[in-house]
């Protein structure tokens, strides 16, 4: 499969739109991949030149996932932490600052779809911040705690998109890692209550896996000082989970 990938990626000629569909979602689940701190990039099977154009076209097909430019961040992050890549400062800092030059708001605005422009955002910003979370593990391995309030406001964004709405289908992922983050009760609770909807929606072992890795991170943060991050925690005891 992945062979037949890139050759529809490197080829030069006018592509069917099964073949572009089968470029953009290909691509897509190779970004988001499993959530570990032991990323299995894909960059060489996607050159660079190519992956922001493929998820800007799959983002005109498809306004309820997550942005194109965000997911071309997530993608680098990715990269930046395989062990192929030589690491520095300069690249992390150059990447966060593209991510917190993102605008929620210019995204939500950029849509044709006046109703659901609210919405937009609040996906939009929750992204952003889960990426923001996802990539300060992976390549700054910090174990600072977020602020009560990011994870809060990234919550009540979460809560406020509910199963009838056509965004539901795209929080899971920011959902978990933002979940993963909490360390209040009323946190936990509430993505508890998050999880559950999504649970009762998709009907998926995946998600009641992930409802136990997070009831597991949450009962390893009450331990003394832990000393490692939630990512650190899910390599050590095998635990890969896939969210598109």
């Amino acid at each position: 499969m992945g062979v037949m990938i890139r050759q529809l990626l490197l080829d030069g000629r006018d592509k069917s739109p099964i073949e572009s569909y089968l470029q953009e979602i290909y691509l897509v689940f190779s970004i988001f991949g499993s959530i570990s701190s032991s990323v299995k990039s894909t960059h060489a099977l996607f050159p660079d030149h190519i992956v922001e154009d493929v998820l800007r076209r799959a983002e005109t097909h498809s306004w309820t996932g997550c942005p194109a430019e965000l997911l071309a961040i997530l993608y680098t992050i990715n990269r930046l932490s395989s062990d192929s890549y030589e690491l520095s400062s300069d690249d992390i800092a150059i990447l966060f600052n593209r991510l917190e030059q993102f605008s929620p708001s210019e995204w939500a605005n950029g849509s044709r779809m006046i109703k659901s422009k609210q919405q937009r955002y609040r996906l939009a910003s929750v992204y952003k911040t889960a990426i923001h979370m996802f990539g300060s593990r992976v390549l700054y391995r910090s174990n600072e705690p977020y602020p009560e309030n990011t994870i809060n406001t990234a919550l009540a964004h979460l809560s406020s998109i509910r199963p009838d709405d056509t965004h539901f289908k795209a929080i899971v992922w920011p959902a978990f890692v933002v979940g993963m983050e909490a360390y209040t009760t009323e946190q936990w609770n509430t993505t508890a209550r998050i999880f559950g909807d999504l649970y009762d929606f998709f009907r998926t072992s995946h998600l009641k896996h992930a409802m136990v890795a997070l009831q597991n991170i949450w009962t390893h943060s009450l331990s003394e000082n832990p000393k490692r991050t939630w990512l650190k925690y899910l390599d050590m005891i095998g635990y890969e989970l896939l969210f598109v």
